[in-house]
């Protein structure tokens, strides 16, 4: 499971679920969470500590 939560509101912007933690389920969630937002990323920091999956693309 990958998680995008804003840490602002601890609000849960989207999540994706699958059998291996791999850029695929980074980039599903990611997805999710600009979905949730609307589509307007503009401005928004990501941050993770996360390993590769999330610098991979």
């Amino acid at each position: 499971m990958a998680t995008v939560i804003d840490l602002f509101s601890r609000r849960l912007l989207g999540y994706a679920m699958a059998a291996r933690h791999d850029a695929d389920l980074v980039v599903a969630s990611l997805n999710m969470a600009a979905a949730t937002r609307g589509g307007d990323v503009r401005g928004v920091i990501m941050h993770t500590d996360r390993g590769s999956e999330y610098r991979s693309r």
